[in-house]
């Protein structure tokens, strides 16, 4: 199988983004490390369970440093060795401008979207430096390549992610460490259905083609694609 015997930490593994990707690990022989604010997901224990693959799941809180350096040592007892990141933990706040928004929000944004990524990054890096080997992914947004109005906090948080992504790709490229992240344009979820009912739905980019992105990129054989922030768009 393409992924035997490697060990893949994914974030946010039980959100809309999370289960597909998680699935296409497990589809494919990985030991799946799900990080969630749950310590267990019956739907994905029981996928696993028809899968070449294995899952363990970890609860976790990615805005507390304490918190995230526990949970991978716990990984690694478990595993013993992390081959591949995928930071997909995120969220969304927008509708106001800039001056309204308040200070609450945009700590949010920022602790969901880029402290989350900077402290499992930096937790797991190390233990991928010390066997000269490993695959970051992190999921920026495509709006950060022309932010317009009414969603500064987030938009800001994942440019921060698209700049950290850039410079974990420097600071790993001599261990052999590729780190990139995905911008994709509005992801089809059943929320997103929910914000924008009358859209058309169809050109949304989904989950499962982000999955098989993500899954091309960390491929042992994919050792040169490296700080880039790869684009998404919607159909049309």
């Amino acid at each position: 199988m393409l992924f035997s015997n490697q060990n893949v930490i994914i974030t946010g593994a039980t959100g809309n983004l999370g289960r597909p990707v998680v699935h296409s690990f497990l589809d494919r022989g990985a030991n799946v490390a799900a990080i969630s604010r749950h310590d267990h997901d019956p739907e994905l224990a029981e996928y696993a369970k028809n899968t070449s693959g294995n899952i363990i799941f970890v609860k976790a809180d990615l805005s507390n440093e304490s918190s995230v350096n526990q949970a991978t040592r716990n990984i690694l007892e478990k595993l013993g060795s992390i081959e591949i990141l995928i930071n997909i933990a995120g969220g969304f706040a927008g509708g106001k401008l800039v001056v309204d928004t308040e200070l609450q929000t945009w700590n949010e944004m920022m602790n969901m979207n880029l402290l989350s990524v900077f402290l499992m990054s930096k937790a797991v890096m190390r233990a991928m430096m010390e066997r000269h080997y490993g695959k970051i992914i992190n999921i920026s947004a495509l709006a950060t390549m022309n932010p317009g109005p009414k969603k500064g906090a987030y938009l800001v948080s994942k440019a921060g992610l698209n700049t950290l992504t850039k410079v974990l790709a420097q600071e790993g490229k001599e261990v052999n460490i590729q780190v990139n992240a995905i911008a994709p344009s509005i992801i089809l979820t059943p929320a997103n259905k929910g914000y924008m009912p009358d859209a058309d739905h169809d050109k949304w980019v989904k989950p499962e083609a982000i999955a098989d992105l993500i899954r091309y990129l960390c491929t042992s054989k994919n050792n040169d694609i490296n700080g880039n922030i790869i684009e998404m768009p919607a159909k049309g």
